[in-house]
């Protein structure tokens, strides 16, 4: 079983329900065969719900019979099963029914265009706490903030599960300026751990140490610039104006999520964000294959 926030865990169980009553036991009139259907739903519906750590009683005793092992979608079973079976599968709908009116009370639902959720990265401390809260409020408040966006961070809840937090933003163009940043910090972040792998080679070669110290200056100063051209080319899609302290501004946002990225940060936005918005967002699971989109915006 992982360590699943409410939300996750609320998803599931909405799932579950609106399929469940697909699950079906028939009685054949002149055979008298009974027979259950759609069971690799079922089989689906009871492995999702046991990641979870939920009514692992019910879940357990269907796992313990037979339909559960079997492969195929539908199966004869006896009047014994027949019993069994419907009686732990009115109790699991029943029991999820529950869990979901229990859950939907204690977090807000994520309906608006301007929800996006936060995953934290590891903390141990006040201290590491506040440091996350830092690079939060300059990757994402002060950007959107600005006259321009119009943006404005309302915190709606902390979810359990690592640690999550749920925001609006107060506009779908702030949505799509996070994005931006949070894509142009993984492309950072990835620059970065290519110039560490480089620094590691180049310290196994004869080299002196003011020659390596060189060549970590600029990398160093390399990244920097690539943090300033990644920041024109947002404030060039996101600002009228060429005001130097956007750029500042963005600037830090951008170098800020990369550090947060690189403790395994991650932001989200809402399944109803537009498409063009979510899209900006990078894939956290799969940061190899993030590139820079400042060729791209300069083609358009």
């Amino acid at each position: 079983m992982k360590n699943m926030r409410l939300r996750e865990i609320a998803e599931i169980v909405n799932d579950a329900i609106t399929v469940i009553d697909d699950i079906s036991i028939v009685t054949n009139s002149s055979s008298g065969v009974i027979q259950i259907l759609d069971l690799t739903t079922l089989r689906s519906i009871l492995n999702e719900i046991e990641e979870t750590g939920i009514l692992t009683e019910i879940v357990e005793a269907l796992k313990s019979n037979p339909v559960y092992t079997n492969t195929a979608d539908k199966m004869t079973i006896t009047a014994d099963d027949r019993n069994f079976l419907s009686r732990n599968i009115s109790l699991l709908k029943s029991g999820l029914q529950n869990i979901a009116k229990s859950i939907n009370d204690k977090i807000p639902p994520a309906n608006q265009e301007d929800f996006i959720s936060i995953k934290l990265p590891e903390v141990h401390d006040f201290d590491d706490l506040a440091k996350a809260f830092d690079l939060l409020k300059k990757a994402i408040s002060i950007p959107i903030s600005s006259n321009e966006i119009g943006g404005k961070v309302n915190i709606k809840n902390f979810d359990n599960g690592s640690l999550w937090v749920d925001i609006t933003v107060g506009s779908t163009i702030a949505v799509s300026l996070i994005g931006s940043i949070a894509w142009a910090g993984a492309v950072i972040y990835k620059k970065i751990n290519e110039a560490r792998i480089s620094e590691q080679f180049i310290s196994t070669l004869n080299i002196n140490n003011e020659h390596l110290e060189n060549i970590k200056r600029a990398a160093s100063a390399q990244i920097d610039t690539l943090i300033d051209l990644e920041a024109a080319a947002i404030a060039n899609q996101y600002y009228s104006s060429d005001d130097v302290e956007n750029l500042k501004r963005l600037s830090l946002s951008i170098g800020s999520m990369s550090k947060l990225i690189s403790k395994g940060a991650e932001i989200h936005p809402s399944l109803l964000a537009p498409e063009k918005a979510a899209n900006l967002f990078p894939p956290y699971n799969n940061l190899g294959i993030v590139e820079s989109m400042v060729k791209q915006i300069d083609k358009e």
